[in-house]
């Protein structure tokens, strides 16, 4: 299973774009568009994405 993380601040000027590489990557993969996403300064956001840098894909939990 691709377990796909997206990790982002707010006002990163790349994060528009990451998301729609994203999202291309996964149709020219013929694959179904999900992944989670976490802001970096959420409290929400678990302790691990909180040490990437904005933006920031990870699948399975390494670093693309």
């Amino acid at each position: 299973m691709l377990n796909v993380e997206f990790i982002f601040d707010k006002d990163c000027p790349n994060v528009k774009e990451t998301r729609a590489n994203l999202m291309k990557a996964f149709s020219s993969a013929k694959l179904f568009a999900k992944w989670k996403e976490w802001d970096r300064n959420s409290d929400k956001s678990p302790e691990y994405a909180r040490k990437h840098g904005s933006p920031t894909i990870l699948i399975n939990r390494s670093k693309v």
